[in-house]
């Protein structure tokens, strides 16, 4: 699918070639597949005992068939029920556009809430989140026709957990999750005159699997491999997030 589908009349001299041709819906859909991972794993809350306050400065890596992209994140979580932060992800797209590399940036806050905690009589947790996407796409090739592209979208979605004690001091948390997202894609030239504009809808399933190490009772570590799948590709993931607890 071409950057100019349809080039309306003021903007026709750009005449960016139909050979220089990038699935931007891939892109877009990849990074905001990426995001969603953040916002099942990057949430503390998940791995706080109930009552518990603290705050998590965490990073991953992800990566499909079409991109591979690298996400830092950083969250507070109040009570460990409710936790809000950021993330900040780049992408790197696997294929080049008009020989040129297409990368991305985007920032997400986010807000997830635990309605339901595991404890002696609830054998699972809950958790339900909430966020904001922005993100700016670069490449030369944007450049040379004077065009510039990115996109904003909201995402909304839940999960379930269960912590399984190994030892005394680590555990394993194996979960799933669903999440829906919307947004628009749009392309434009330098005078923000709008060339193209795409409508992301969809629906993404994640499968993780966390390990959890508990040093001393006020610092945790954890590693979080995971497996999202949508309707057109399969995105593989890890991130490590270290959890200060405040308090006793």
């Amino acid at each position: 699918m071409q950057f100019a589908r349809s080039l309306a009349p003021a903007v026709r001299a750009h005449h960016y070639p139909k050979e220089a041709t990038v699935n931007r819906k891939i892109i877009a859909i990849s990074l905001l597949i990426f995001f969603i991972h953040t916002k099942q794993l990057f949430s503390q809350g998940a791995y706080l005992e109930r009552g518990k306050s603290g705050f998590e400065i965490s990073a991953g890596y992800c990566n499909n068939k079409s991109c591979s992209g690298i996400i830092a994140g950083a969250s507070y979580s109040v009570l460990s029920i409710f936790d809000f932060g950021f993330s900040v992800g780049h992408l790197f797209n696997k294929q080049l556009l008009e020989g040129f590399k297409v990368t991305v940036t985007g920032v997400s806050p986010f807000l997830t809430i635990h309605p339901i905690k595991q404890d002696n009589t609830i054998p699972i947790s809950i958790s339900i989140s909430g966020s904001y996407e922005f993100d700016s796409y670069s490449s030369q090739s944007l450049r040379n026709h004077d065009l510039s592209m990115g996109g904003s979208y909201f995402s909304f979605g839940g999960s379930v957990y269960r912590n399984i004690t190994l030892l005394t001091a680590s555990k394993l948390q194996p979960s799933i999750g669903v999440a829906y997202l919307t947004g628009k894609l749009e392309t434009k030239t330098l005078s923000e005159q709008s060339i193209y504009l795409s409508d992301i809808d969809m629906v993404v399933y994640e499968v993780g699997l966390s390990l959890i190490f508990q040093s001393d009772p006020l610092n945790i570590m954890r590693i979080s491999p995971a497996v999202l799948f949508d309707k057109k590709q399969t995105t593989y993931a890890i991130s490590v997030g270290f959890i200060f607890e405040i308090g006793e």
